[in-house]
């Protein structure tokens, strides 16, 4: 092993999230946190008022992965990395339909909002 070598990992900015979401759950099994900046409990609360159309954690995994994953949005966001605006999804993304589902919407992303200074 060569200190003087680096690793480049390249790819579209919504992908590379997903690749070291899992890489991060994988390396760490979930034992310990490994995100200074932001701790796991101050996502479960942001993710509390996520709707419920969009995240229900049925099993101990699903919780850790996007846990993960909302840790690495966050952290690349804060590192000015953004996702192609142009990007299409395959699926259909989300739409909230009942006040219930509105109102847990604004919420969620008035939280979100707090956790990314630069984009405020």
């Amino acid at each position: 092993i060569s200190t003087g070598n680096q690793v480049e990992i390249t790819g579209d900015e919504f992908s590379l999230r997903i690749f070291y979401a899992f890489l991060f759950l994988v390396a760490y099994s979930g034992d310990r946190w490994p995100f200074s900046f932001v701790r796991y409990d101050e996502i479960t609360d942001l993710l509390e008022s996520c709707p419920k159309e969009i995240y229900r954690a049925n099993s101990i995994d699903k919780a850790m992965m996007i846990h993960y994953y909302v840790a690495m949005h966050l952290l690349r966001d804060r590192m000015n990395c953004q996702i192609d605006t142009t990007r299409q999804f395959k699926v259909a993304l989300y739409k909230a339909c009942t006040e219930e589902s509105k109102k847990s919407e604004s919420a969620f992303i008035k939280k979100v909002a707090k956790q990314v200074p630069n984009r405020s």
